[in-house]
C-alpha cells in the first residue's frame, strides 16, 4: 500500500476540515467540544497553529500547537489526531510541528499526556521527549505527564533557563 500525502498549514478556508476531523476524534475529555470552539477561534486569529495531513485529498491527521503561555521559549503541542493505525503519520506530523516551531525561533516543545495513556507517553519518548513531572492539570483525578523536547540539547544555558523556571518548580 503506497501513500501520497502532504502537510498543509491551516488557513481560514481549511478550518472546517480541521474542526470536522478533530471533532470526529474525541478522546473522551470533559469539555472537548468547548475546547474545539475555542481552538477554532484561536487558529483563525493566528494564536494557535494547525497542520493538516492529507492523502488523496482526505484528512488523515491534524496537529495544533501554540506558544506556551508561561515559557515563551517553548512551543506547546496541544493536540495530535490521526486516523486509526496512523502511528507513522503521527510521527511525521510531530516532526513537522518541530520544524515549524524551530523556524519560529522556539527552543523546544512542551506537551502533556494523560498518565493513563502509556502508549502515547512511549510514543513521545520515542520522539525524544523527556518526561519532566507528573501532575494533574485538567482533572484532579487523572494526572498528566509533562514532557519536553529541547532543540539544543547541548546548550546548557538555554536548557537550565527552561528547566529551572518557576513553571517546573511547583
Amino acid at each position: 500500500m503506497s501513500f501520497s500525502y502532504r502537510f498543509e498549514t491551516v488557513e481560514t478556508r481549511q478550518l472546517d476540515r480541521l474542526v470536522s476531523f478533530v471533532r470526529a476524534h474525541n478522546p473522551g475529555y470533559r469539555g472537548y467540544y468547548e475546547w474545539i470552539n475555542k481552538m477554532r477561534a484561536e487558529v483563525a486569529a493566528g494564536y494557535k497553529e494547525a497542520i493538516i495531513a492529507t492523502s488523496n485529498d482526505k484528512v488523515i491527521g491534524t496537529s495544533i500547537w501554540q506558544p506556551h503561555k508561561a515559557l515563551s521559549e517553548l512551543a506547546e503541542f496541544k493536540n495530535l489526531r490521526v486516523v486509526e493505525n496512523g502511528r507513522s503519520i503521527a510521527r511525521f506530523i510531530a516532526k513537522q510541528v518541530e520544524v515549524e516551531a524551530r523556524e519560529r525561533g522556539f527552543w523546544g516543545i512542551i506537551c502533556d499526556v494523560r498518565s493513563n495513556q502509556p502508549q502515547i507517553v512511549r510514543f513521545m519518548v520515542h520522539l525524544d521527549y523527556t518526561p519532566i513531572k507528573t501532575i494533574s492539570l485538567y482533572e484532579s483525578s487523572e494526572p498528566d505527564v509533562i514532557m519536553v523536547k529541547l532543540f539544543y540539547p547541548t546548550d546548557a544555558t538555554r536548557n537550565e533557563k527552561i528547566l529551572n523556571s518557576q513553571f517546573f518548580r511547583h
